[in-house]
């Protein structure tokens, strides 16, 4: 029942793509398209033949067991040649179908994964293509000046979540700082609002880390408002807290050539990420203890003397009533809802109908967002694994306690001119 396969290649590798000519990019795309096509349609047939012999399988083994049973039982019966026969029959037709269903694992497992690289390669080429064709088609560079591509990606504003309450940071502001904040250029620990983590995070005073939207994919959303009128906002999870270590690996660049690739004179353009597992990962703590303190199922801001405040008196910034409501209703959660958007948007948003309108779809599409870790430790990055720990919960058992472990690849984040 496993049937002929179809070839479960890669239609091509994006690096042998020319992706200077638009053209390409183009043709390129309709090729991938056809490949998912042909793998979703492969999938879908090799699991139908897949529960055929697992039926089989199944139904194999219940008749070896019966069978088994009754030569065991009754060495000296009348039948009991025949039933021995029928014993190896069924026990032969059990192995042939364990083994094809083992071989049907294989290829949907091998379907499965050509498909998935294809998905990743069609989503960076469409973003590449709305956003980038124009750019690099008319950029290029002599040879030794290293991979080119055109101008920089514009800038954009970003949606941050809520910062925590003053008391929560160390050395607040109702505390006298510390020696050494008070040496240090920014003097300050409650974060400074910003817009966009490139110009500000480390920069202003108290800022901390911060995974966003990429800033092509912000372009390209904001080229998406802009002809279907609708209001797609770029969003970035900012950090609570530093991490406390950030582990960064560095592994070979398999199957190119790194002197021609600096030279300038491969068309080589890496829009995956780079390969040998070159990444980062780091630990985070998210905290919306104090937070539950004051925040109402309203969006008021009151504490248990009933005295009411304005968000400045207990945020180092404005914090819009819509978001008050979200730390009440989901805490630590409501902070992870901002890291999701970073990565999937407005689009990747949707009514759940056990969570109500969430960007949690239960996991992470492999597009590119900005870490912002550092002043000058800033990463182009595909986020490959997000473990969340909720170590303490309140009365309704919202989360106010949350560990994350994060995990990415890095892409080569081409110079701009």
């Amino acid at each position: 029942m496993a049937g002929k396969a179809a070839s479960y290649g890669y239609v091509q590798k994006l690096s042998d793509a020319k992706l200077k000519d638009p053209v390409t990019v183009l043709k390129t795309i309709t090729a991938i398209k056809t490949a998912v096509k042909s793998e979703k349609d492969s999938l879908e047939r090799l699991q139908k033949n897949y529960d055929i012999e697992k039926k089989a399988y199944i139904a194999g083994w219940a008749e070896v067991t019966k069978l088994q049973e009754y030569v065991t039982k009754n060495p000296s019966a009348g039948d009991i040649v025949a039933k021995r026969a029928a014993l190896a029959t069924a026990n032969n037709k059990t192995i042939a179908a364990k083994n094809r269903m083992n071989l049907l694992s294989n290829q949907i497992s091998n379907f499965n994964t050509a498909l998935q690289a294809n998905q990743n390669n069609l989503k960076d080429l469409t973003d590449y293509k709305s956003i980038s064709v124009a750019d690099v088609a008319a950029g290029g560079g002599p040879a030794g000046s290293g991979p080119a591509a055109g101008p920089a990606t514009p800038r954009t504003t970003w949606k941050y979540n809520a910062p925590m309450l003053k008391q929560s940071y160390f050395n607040a502001a109702s505390v006298a700082p510390s020696l050494q904040t008070s040496l240090t250029t920014l003097k300050g620990t409650t974060p400074e609002n910003f817009k966009d983590a490139l110009t500000s995070a480390f920069k202003l005073k108290g800022t901390r880390g911060v995974i966003q939207m990429s800033a092509d994919t912000a372009a390209y959303y904001k080229k998406q408002s802009k002809d279907k009128k609708t209001s797609l906002q770029p969003y970035g999870f900012r950090f609570h807290y530093n991490p406390t270590s950030i582990s960064l690996n560095y592994g070979q660049m398999g199957g190119q050539s790194p002197e021609l690739l600096m030279s300038g004179r491969d068309q080589y353009n890496p829009l995956l990420p780079l390969e040998g597992g070159s990444g980062l990962q780091f630990d985070l703590y998210l905290n919306r203890i104090e937070d539950m303190n004051y925040v109402t199922a309203s969006g008021n801001l009151q504490s248990a003397n009933g005295k009411t405040f304005v968000s400045t008196d207990l945020y180092s910034e404005n914090v819009l009533v819509e978001d008050i409501k979200e730390i009440y209703n989901k805490g630590t959660m409501y902070d992870l809802e901002y890291l999701f958007k970073a990565v999937h948007g407005d689009w990747g948003t949707y009514k759940s109908a056990l969570r109500g309108q969430t960007a949690d779809i239960g996991w992470l599409n492999g597009v590119a967002v900005e870490f912002h870790l550092g002043n000058n430790m800033r990463y182009l990055c595909r986020i490959n694994s997000v473990a969340v720990n909720h170590a303490i919960f309140n009365e309704r058992m919202v989360p106010t306690l949350t560990t994350l472990h994060i995990s990415a690849s890095r892409f080569y984040d081409i110079k701009v001119k």
